[in-house]
């Protein structure tokens, strides 16, 4: 007991110098957000505070190299110093490579160092390309104060207006629009691919048709010809003949659209090179037999671009054309056939002493029907002429041809298919700038 009594003292004594030695309580507050004096109380006082390097004694901080620093060790209980980073400092050297696959995935092996090339101004877009600039996405951008997709810092974009002194201003760049008025979105339409705002605000392209610098165009073939935007690209300017190639590109007569050309039908070809009558030569015509060149002569047939001799005509020179009739006596039936003796006379088969009943003696040696014979048609001598044919007797029209002038010698001179002042008819002339195709009146190629 005498011991605890010597002892007491001693021991009240001690507590009592170290309870001086401890800090104050804090003073309780009215919420837990950190402030600057709790911050700096909390650092300073006998618990230890930071120091300025990693050798002060008097506490723990992490250095300028980023070692940490030493636990502190004034005060009763000094505190460990904070933990430095085991990053590399701004100044470290990038990390070496051999090839791209040792830089990840944002990476590029440029001269043995991973770099970014989106930033890089050493390798900026490529190893080895320098920037004098800032190194924007991979491009080197020289002036941040007036380009609008990095106006004043990379990646900082004008949303369609201009870049100015480094601030985006209230200015459309070109080719783009303010169509919905909004500032927060600055000028939003680019006029020359905005479908719904196409070269200017409120010009939308229909169905299937894309803006392109501005114009509406329509997918490939197709085309807006009636310039109904409730319908889109309707037209197939690849086969359409009246929008051949483009709208209002009519073809001619006898011609279709073919791969967005002209072209003439089976059995025709445009022979006069001239293109408002479409293709006027049909190739089973005896003056254009199988082709624009091939004039198989007068009295003539062709078939499938085979010249041949109408009917009681032979060709007999071989010059072209059935220019001698089977009637006459030198050629009685067929070439070189003469008649003479008892049989003067031919009948177109054979020599005869005299006509059958039905024929005619014309010439004083040929017997012929004056019904039907192109050379003595009604009466003797008289030949019919161009484009035709004796029947009962009169010089007769062959079809789509007629004889529009009046005039006897000529013949049926008049193409109907073709011939603008005469189409269909000699009395149906087509109004000024149309063209007759297949006997119809229509308006020329491209008008």
């Amino acid at each position: 007991m005498k011991k605890l009594r010597e002892l007491w003292p001693r021991s009240l004594t001690a507590l009592v110098f170290s309870a001086l030695l401890l800090p104050a309580c804090p003073a309780l507050l009215d919420d837990d957000f950190e402030t600057a004096e709790r911050r700096d109380a909390s650092v300073a006082g006998n618990a230890g505070v930071l120091g300025n390097d990693a050798s002060d004694s008097s506490g723990g901080s992490a250095g300028h190299d980023g070692s940490a620093g030493s636990s502190g060790s004034a005060g009763s209980s000094g505190t460990a110093g904070s933990g430095g980073s085991n990053e590399a400092g701004p100044d470290a050297p990038p990390p070496t490579c051999d090839g791209d696959d040792d830089c990840g995935d944002d990476g590029t092996c440029c001269n043995g160092q991973c770099v970014d090339v989106q930033s890089s101004e050493a390798h900026c877009g490529a190893c080895g390309s320098t920037c004098a600039g800032e190194c924007c996405d991979g491009q080197c951008i020289t002036n941040l104060l007036s380009n609008p997709l990095h106006c004043n810092g990379c990646g900082k974009g004008c949303p369609g207006t201009v870049c100015l002194s480094g601030s985006c201003v209230n200015q459309c760049l070109l080719e783009y629009l303010d169509c919905d008025s909004n500032v927060t979105t600055g000028c939003e339409a680019h006029a020359g691919s905005d479908n719904e705002n196409c070269g200017s605000c409120g010009i939308a392209c229909g169905f299937d048709a894309t803006c392109n610098m501005g114009t509406c165009q329509c997918p490939a073939n197709t085309a807006d010809c009636d310039s109904q935007t409730n319908n889109g690209c309707e037209t197939d300017v690849s086969s359409d003949k009246a929008n051949c190639g483009e709208c209002r590109q009519n073809c001619g007569g006898n011609q279709r659209c073919e791969a967005s050309r002209c072209a003439c039908e089976t059995g025709f070809a445009d022979c006069n090179g001239k293109a408002d009558d479409g293709c006027e030569a049909s190739l089973s015509d005896p003056k254009t037999c199988g082709s624009c060149t091939k004039d198989c002569g007068a009295n003539s047939t062709c078939n499938q671009g085979t010249c041949g001799c109408s009917s009681d005509f032979s060709n007999c020179d071989d010059v072209a054309g059935c220019e001698s009739p089977l009637t006459s006596p030198e050629h009685c039936g067929g070439c070189n056939r003469p008649c003479d003796g008892g049989t003067p006379v031919c009948n177109g088969t054979q020599c005869v002493s005299g006509c059958a009943v039905g024929e005619t003696l014309c010439g004083g040696a040929s017997c012929v029907n004056l019904s039907n014979d192109p050379s003595n048609c009604g009466i003797c001598g008289r030949a019919v002429g161009a484009n035709e044919t004796c029947v009962g007797g009169e010089p007769t029209c062959l079809p789509n041809f007629d004889n529009c002038n009046g005039l006897p010698g000529d013949g049926c001179e008049t193409d109907l298919r073709s011939d603008a002042a005469h189409c269909g008819s000699c009395l149906n002339a087509c109004k000024t700038g149309a063209l007759c195709s297949s006997s119809t009146c229509g308006c020329a190629p491209s008008t």
